[in-house]
C-alpha cells in the first residue's frame, strides 16, 4: 500500500517535471545548439583525419548532450545540419578546401571550449 503511493506519487512528479514535447526553443537556444552540434561534427572529422585537439570529440558529444538535455531540444536536426553544411561544402570548393575549413573550425571550436 505504501509502496503504490509511493510510486503514485514518484509518477506524478516526474510527469509534471518532464517538459512536453511541444516546447519551442528560442532563437539564441537554437543558434547555441547549432554551434555546439557543428563543432562536435567538425572535431570528430578532424579527429579522423588525424588532427590533434585539446579536446576530444567525446567532450563536445558530452556538451551537445547535456545542452540538448538543458535546452530541451532534440539535437538530431542540428547534425543533420552540421553535415549537410559540409557537404555542400564539399561539392562546392572540393574535398581538400573543405577539409581545411574544418581542421580551422575545429581549432576555433576547441578554443571556444
Amino acid at each position: 500500500m505504501i509502496r503504490s503511493i509511493l510510486f503514485t506519487a514518484i509518477s506524478a512528479s516526474l510527469c509534471i517535471a518532464v517538459p512536453s514535447a511541444s516546447h519551442a526553443a528560442g532563437k539564441e537556444e537554437q543558434k547555441i545548439m547549432q554551434m555546439v552540434s557543428e563543432c562536435a561534427y567538425v572535431v570528430r572529422i578532424a579527429e579522423g583525419n588525424g588532427v590533434s585537439l585539446n579536446n576530444p570529440s567525446s567532450t563536445w558529444d558530452q556538451a551537445k548532450a547535456a545542452t540538448a538535455v538543458k535546452l530541451q531540444i532534440d539535437p538530431a536536426r542540428y547534425d543533420a545540419e552540421a553535415r549537410a553544411k559540409y557537404k555542400k561544402r564539399e561539392r562546392v570548393m572540393g574535398a581538400a578546401e573543405t577539409m581545411q575549413k574544418v581542421i580551422q573550425r575545429a581549432r576555433d571550436c576547441d578554443a571556444q571550449l
